[in-house]
């Protein structure tokens, strides 16, 4: 490489280290679409907190319906059990749903303050650095040290890089996943626990003598799974049969297959795309700087 050549990638570099210093690279790229990139991919981290706050506020009233259901007792044809041997499993579940729903919503808190951190530090810190260690490599040739040099400065430049867009792509990449495979069984599954939560605590109040709240007249929906769990829990304190007691586990069980669909997605969502996300950066950055 000529001597001309190199002055000119030293003073580029320079350059481009000054705008990142400076703030005015920042400003440039906002005007890109790396923007929109960055803004879709916060926006869906932040829809994504609240769906994980509004499951976790769902769970927690379905634990409170099962802790009330589990005060009655359920006398069948030919056997008379109490309901929490029917409900503890139920609740375990539930309990265990509140749990990765607060981990979800702190995971996705996180990843935002990461993102925060890293998009002041990208083109600010790392930039400049890993400019400087290229210009110096750029001097000293391909042998050591000058190898390791640019080895460092590829892998601080990937880093600067990373550091403004792996959390806005993890979040694409979340939501892409999601919009295409999760998201008709989140709405299902996120409905049905709602409702049930509304039609149980309708029961609760109107078993404590309180009068339900005025609703305008609507025609009638055709008997359901809600309509079976309504009239169950209703008539809890009175003997049921055994036809009522199968209607009741049934009910129990399809509650248990969506908060069990919803443990799949915010999993997915949440735990599985960032780790896998972040075990390949940490590959790249390592395999660029180390040379494995």
């Amino acid at each position: 490489m000529t001597m001309r050549r190199r002055l000119a990638l030293t003073l580029a570099a320079a350059l481009l280290a000054l705008l990142g210093a400076t703030g005015l690279l920042d400003r440039l790229v906002g005007l890109t679409p790396l923007a929109t990139v960055q803004e879709q991919g916060l926006g869906y981290l932040s829809e994504l907190r609240g769906r994980a706050t509004a499951s976790y506020l769902t769970a927690f009233g379905l634990n409170a319906i099962v802790s009330f259901a589990q005060s009655a007792e359920v006398s069948a044809v030919v056997v008379s059990t109490e309901p929490g041997q029917l409900l503890d499993p139920v609740d375990d579940l539930v309990e265990q749903f509140s749990d990765l729903m607060l981990f979800s919503a702190a995971s996705i808190g996180v990843q935002e303050l990461i993102h925060q951190i890293g998009s002041r530090m990208g083109f600010v810190v790392f930039l400049p650095l890993a400019l400087a260690l290229l210009a110096a490599a750029l001097w000293l040739g391909p042998r050591d040290p000058g190898g390791r040099l640019e080895r460092l400065g590829r892998g601080l430049l990937v880093l600067a890089l990373l550091a403004k867009l792996a959390i806005p792509l993890i979040a694409l990449t979340g939501g892409a996943i999601s919009n295409t495979f999760l998201i008709e069984d989140y709405r299902r599954a996120e409905a049905t626990l709602q409702t049930v939560s509304g039609a149980i605590e309708a029961e609760q109040r109107q078993a404590a003598g309180a009068p339900p709240p005025a609703q305008a007249p609507a025609e009638a929906p055709a008997p359901g799974l809600l309509d079976r769990l309504g009239e169950a829990w209703g008539e809890t304190r009175e003997l049921l049969d055994g036809a009522k007691l199968m209607a009741w586990q049934e009910a129990l069980r399809q509650i248990s297959d969506e908060i069990i669909t919803l443990f799949k997605i915010f999993v997915v969502e949440t735990i599985v795309l960032p780790v896998a996300f972040g075990w390949g950066l940490y590959r790249l950055v390592a395999g660029l700087v180390f040379g494995r």
